[in-house]
């Protein structure tokens, strides 16, 4: 609102106020043109001071008293009140005629006519009466014509301004301003109803907490403008008598509360400022007591007064500053809630100009305040129905942008449904082109099984029959890779792939993979790179998924790789106090990965493309897997490759360390010997140069054999790398290199082992070890030759234990094979079909291993075990679950339910070969060796500390006698508790003396006495107590030789 605006209200206000003043001091006439008079400025007006004057008191002197005459019909504040004298003469015809005073807040209003001296009318009127018939004191008189009366009025207030607007009007006149002024106030009191019902109605529906302030605040303007107007006197007598009803300085507090109240519900919290917000809430504080003050009468009138109109005052203030700051804040209803705060201050200050006597008495002057308050009100309520549309607005604007944002997302949904669908139409086509595939992967090494199994079996052919033999095996292994591929697929599908977390050392997992698989790349004349730094001792984390996911990638690289090598490497990054971030990579010199293919390649189902599906066997599902297994240890996997030139495969794995030893580390029975490596290759000779000073060698590296015979220096071994691209001249190479003086010559080979002839014979045979060289290798370095060691499959079967075995299948096939590996071995096997014929032999045989077939018709292998477990003969026999089921869980469950070990289908002659080594040792026992005592495998028990071997040896030797006699108490006593614990204490002792005969017999004993096989303890106690006696024996005669001698 402009300054220019507010100064022209202001100007008409005035004009408006001054033009209803009457300015006359003169007898009031009364002609028949006049209806209606305002004659206060005709009265004279004594004002009392000390004591109010009584009627006749006053009348009597009169004359002798002082008196003003007031244009202004506002005589200030005097509690003792005042009396008006003046003069009626009625020249009209008309002789019914109302005296009213225009102001209900008078306390005492007493009016006296006479006539002649003679007092012909007295009525008393105002608040302090009880019957009200009129809201302002009404008097009825009956005036002669040319009758001259003489006027008296009393007029007292306590609390406000004497304000005795006294008006004359003609009976007819009066009635219908009466009936003018129920009409306006009806109308007015009405809309004030309306108003709160609205108030409710917002409340329900919108649930604006303001409206039901609003509401409050509209009660308290009606019932305000009750007590001011007077209708709260028409109210029964009992109502009246209520404080709140005639007290207006009751009512004022409580309007400012809920006036704050509303603006501080309605305008948004977020928005004011923090000092406006408080001083607004501060302010309920004196409001609150303010009412209460005057509530209960604690304050005089004069202060009372103050208080009021100064809360009043800083309410104003306070809104009206925190209205305009929202207004600025763009919240459009704050500029409708300015307006009202500012029309009531500005009916405040012509109030307060009103009660000062500074401004005429008329309507306006009268209901300045009132006006102000209603003009709040509306406003108020204007603001309430802005806000609501402003809401609506802001809904629908958001309603439109939130469909809008969902059209643009449907659109994106069928966007991405499309491609989906497309994906899904393609996945269906590659898994259709995958199923043709497999049928063809799976065809093609059954065709080759089958074809050259009938030339076996035909028997024609005799000289490619190991060509024939090869070749089915190879195909057999192709089938089992192809299997293996869609069982773990089918793993990470159902998710079912899970994570062993447990404590294992990494560069012994490497080791054992590039073992495996530098072999392979020999067979297929390529060289095989194991380069790996130093690594920590010890991880936690998932061993044989690191060797899962090595071994498939190797694989792939073997497969596309024809020429060069393949390599591995390996190192690790530590970041905070216990963790590290091991990274691999498996690198050939291949056919590489094109561009396009690289978007494809860890997708499954899928190779690089179809010239190359014809060219190499596989199922696609080998990078999947690898991707998969990477994820599920937290890690990545990335690929960089050259179209033609090779791939490079980086995987990124996090793990706990549990501690910061690093391997490899100074071992003392190395440390400070001299070895000499010869190596054509330079990063072959690198790595195995770093391995070598990594665990405490001097190294002389060369290049050239040359150089390398013309050395005189005394080598405590020689490395010789024999590489696959100089395979012709090894004999030459081998010859030269065995005449370099050395105490252990080492051939690191690649590609086919030397041959027995080109080796020779000598007293200090060479050492022959397929590369790459590793710390596993070079611990066995003082062991016997290692390619000199029979390790077939056929010396393995002769000596295992002269075991009893029961083997279970409900197909003979199965049963035919098993029988055909053991029948030249000292095991004694026995077939079942059926479960229930396996528990009909175990009533009738003890057996020492069962082996169980999980899936059979009317008795599964779970079944028959529950029945074996009953018979007395094979309570206690390991059975062994011989399965298909690929998932953990199943195991767990063939576990759980009686059985001992888990042997998966197929069944290849290595892994039963170990199981029954493992469960049948007790079964077949030995005379104690000659060499009780093995001193080379005690110093590296040791860690190549010959003096802590020693210790060890001397205290383990020291405690035999007296273990040795309690074993024969606890046998003699068939006390097998005991005696478990005593064999388990000798057991855990023996780890680190070299005795290895005499721990395997505590351990083969341990196993038996916790699985309740006691048939075969007695035999076991004895073999212990024999070697005990022989570890004893070789002690002594150790003791007896000189260190040199033992160590040779």
């Amino acid at each position: 609102m402009s300054k220019l605006t507010i100064l022209r209200l202001t100007s008409w206000f005035f004009l408006l106020t001054f033009a209803f003043s009457v300015k006359a001091n003169e007898p009031i006439l009364l002609e028949d043109q006049q209806t209606e008079q305002e004659i206060s400025s005709s009265l004279a007006v004594y004002m009392q001071s000390n004591r109010s004057l009584s009627f006749d008191e006053f009348k009597s002197s009169r004359t002798n008293l002082p008196y003003q005459s007031y244009h202004i019909p506002n005589f200030g504040f005097n509690p003792e009140g005042a009396w008006l004298f003046g003069t009626i003469q009625n020249k009209s015809s008309n002789t019914e005629w109302v005296m009213s005073v225009a102001f209900s807040q008078l306390d005492q209003v007493d009016l006296y006519l006479l006539k002649n001296n003679e007092l012909v009318y007295q009525k008393s009127g105002g608040r302090s009466q009880s019957k009200h018939y009129y809201r302002t004191p009404t008097f009825k008189l009956s005036l002669q014509s040319e009758g001259k009366y003489d006027v008296y009025m009393f007029v007292k207030s306590e609390r406000i301004p004497l304000v005795v607007p006294i008006h004359l009007q003609a009976e007819q006149a009066f009635q219908g301003s009466v009936l003018l002024d129920y009409l306006i106030w009806g109308a007015f009191y009405g809309a004030l109803f309306l108003v709160g019902l609205y108030c409710i109605a917002v409340l329900v529906d919108k649930k604006e907490l303001s409206a039901l302030v609003l509401f409050g605040l509209v009660g308290l303007v009606f019932l305000w403008q009750m007590v001011w107007s007077g209708h709260s006197q028409l109210l029964p007598p009992e109502l009246h008598a209520i404080k709140i009803f005639h007290n207006l300085d009751i009512l004022l507090p409580l309007i400012c509360i809920f006036a704050n109240l509303f603006t501080l519900l309605f305008l948004p919290r977020s928005q004011f400022s923090q000092t406006k917000y408080h001083l607004v809430k501060f302010l309920f504080i004196p409001l609150i007591f303010t009412f209460f003050g005057v509530l209960f009468s604690w304050f005089s009138d004069v202060f009372q007064a103050l208080a009021i109109r100064g809360m009043g005052f800083a309410t104003l203030f306070v809104n009206i500053a925190l209205s305009f700051q929202m207004m600025n804040e763009k919240f459009r209803p704050a500029k409708t809630v300015l307006i009202g705060w500012s029309c009531l201050a500005l009916g405040s200050v012509f109030s307060s100009l009103f009660i000062a006597g500074k401004l005429p008495v008329n309507l306006v002057t009268t209901y300045t305040f009132q006006i102000s308050l209603i003009a709040l009100t509306l406003c108020f309520v204007l603001a309430l129905i802005i806000k609501i549309r402003f809401k609506l607005e802001v809904e629908v604007k958001q309603a439109s942008s939130d469909a809008e944002n969902n059209f643009l997302l449907i659109e994106e949904q069928n966007v991405h449904l499309d491609l989906a669908r497309r994906e899904a139409i393609k996945a269906s086509e590659v898994k259709s082109q995958f199923l043709a595939n497999m049928s063809h992967e799976i065809r093609t090494p059954l065709n080759a099984i089958i074809g050259f199994s009938q030339e076996l079996q035909d028997k024609s052919n005799e000289a490619e029959r190991d060509e024939h033999v090869r070749i089915i095996n190879s195909a057999a292994s192709d089938l089992l890779t192809i299997v293996n591929d869609i069982l773990d697929f089918s793993k990470m599908e159902a998710g079912k792939l899970n994570l062993i977390q447990k404590a294992f050392s990494p560069r012994d997992a490497l080791e054992d993979i590039a073992s495996l698989m530098a072999k392979s790349s020999h067979l297929k004349q390529l060289e095989f790179i194991f380069d790996i730094g130093p690594l920590p001792a010890v991880l936690i984390g998932d061993s044989f998924k690191i060797k899962q996911l090595l071994s498939n990638l190797l694989s792939n690289a073997l497969k596309f790789t024809n020429f060069g090598e393949i390599a591995l490497r390996a190192r690790f990054f530590k970041f905070g106090n216990d963790e590290c971030m091991l990274s691999l990579e498996v690198e050939d010199s291949g056919i590489g990965i094109s561009e396009e293919d690289k978007k494809k390649l860890f997708k499954p189902f899928n190779q690089i493309d179809d010239d190359l599906n014809r060219s190499f066997q596989g199922t696609g599902l080998g990078l999947v897997i690898c991707q998969e297994l990477a994820f599920l240890m937290k890690g990545s996997i990335e690929v960089e490759s050259v179209y033609s030139k090779g791939s490079r495969f980086t995987i990124n794995l996090p793990f706990k360390l549990l501690n910061n030893q690093l391997t490899p580390s100074n071992q003392s029975r190395f440390e400070g010997k001299r070895a000499g490596v010869y190596d054509p290759n330079p990063v072959t000779r690198k790595i195995t140069t770093r391995l070598l000073k990594g665990i405490g060698f001097d190294t002389y590296t060369y290049d050239s054999l040359k150089v390398f015979e013309k050395t005189t220096i005394p080598y405590d071994y020689v490395f010789c790398t024999l590489p696959l691209y100089r395979v012709s001249e090894r004999t030459s190479v081998i010859n030269r290199i065995r005449k370099i003086a050395t105490r252990k010559t080492v051939f690191l080979y690649s590609g086919p082992p030397p041959e027995r002839h080109q080796l020779g014979r000598s007293v200090n045979q060479p050492v022959v070890l397929r590369a790459p060289l590793t710390l596993k290798s070079l611990n066995d370095l003082d062991s016997a030759p290692i390619e000199l060691q029979d390790k077939s499959s056929k010396s393995q079967l002769r000596h295992l234990p002269a075991a009893r075995v029961l083997a279970t299948d409900d197909m003979e096939l199965n049963l035919k094979l098993l029988d055909t590996w053991l029948k030249d071995s000292p095991v004694t096997l026995e077939t079942a079909t059926s479960g229930a014929q396996a528990v009909e032999m175990c009533t009738k045989n003890e057996y020492d291993l069962i082996f169980m077939d999980i899936q059979m018709p009317n008795m599964d292998g779970l079944e028959a075990t529950q029945h074996i477990r009953k018979t007395a003969l094979n309570l206690g026999t390991p059975i062994i679950a011989i399965t298909a089921h690929a998932f953990p869980e199943e195991k767990e469950r063939f576990l759980a339910s009686g059985m001992d070990d888990y042997l998966p289908k197929p069944v290849n002659l290595e892994g039963l070969i170990d199981t029954i080594k493992n469960w049948c040792q007790g079964c077949d026992i030995a005379e104690p060796l000659a060499n009780a005592i093995n001193w080379p495998l005690a110093v590296r028990k040791a860690n190549g500390n010959e003096e802590g071997a020693h210790e060890f040896l001397q205290g383990f030797v020291a405690m035999l006698p007296n273990a040795i006699d309690e074993i024969e108490t606890h046998w003699q006593h068939q006390d097998f508790n005991k005696l478990e614990a005593c064999i388990h204490k000798l057991h855990g002792a023996s780890a680190y003396t070299g005795a290895s005969t005499f721990q395997k017999l505590c351990f083969d004993t341990e196993s038996n006495l916790k699985r309740n096989q006691t048939q075969h303890i007695k035999k076991l106690i004895s073999s212990i107590l024999l070697e005990a006696d022989a570890i004893i024996e070789q002690w002594r005669t150790m003791q007896q030789t000189p260190t040199n001698i033992i160590r040779s």
